[in-house]
């Protein structure tokens, strides 16, 4: 019936805003290969969120870099969470023989919506 129809409507409503939170973990890779194909670096953004169908937040931020050659060094990292992302900043240096060549500065970012999908 109708009526059935409203109290189903609203106990879903109810249970969508009473919604038991769930937690999702992302990790997202940026990887530097030479004209080789071979892997030089590889910088990692890991972001864990929790999310109940109302809203999704950023519980925690971690940031990791695993350098594969010698030439290029870590300058600085550092993750931060906002809101509903995680943010990750990374500065590398290529030298040789001690002369600075390359700088690659990047930004990663993981976004998590109300129903927990990443992007």
């Amino acid at each position: 019936s109708f009526f059935n129809k409203i109290i189903k409507w609203f106990k879903d409503i109810i249970s969508k805003l009473f919604a038991k939170q769930s937690s999702v973990t992302k990790t997202k890779y940026c990887n530097y290969y030479d004209s080789n194909g071979k892997l030089l670096w590889s910088v990692s953004l890991k972001g864990t969120f929790t999310y109940n169908h109302r809203k999704a937040i950023c519980v925690s931020s971690e940031i990791s870099c695993d350098i594969k050659d010698a030439d290029w060094k870590l300058l600085s990292s550092s993750s931060a969470e906002q809101e509903n992302t995680a943010v990750g900043n990374f500065v590398v240096k290529q030298y040789k023989l001690g002369v600075p060549l390359k700088e690659i500065e990047k930004t990663l970012t993981l976004t998590c919506d109300k129903n927990g999908n990443m992007k």
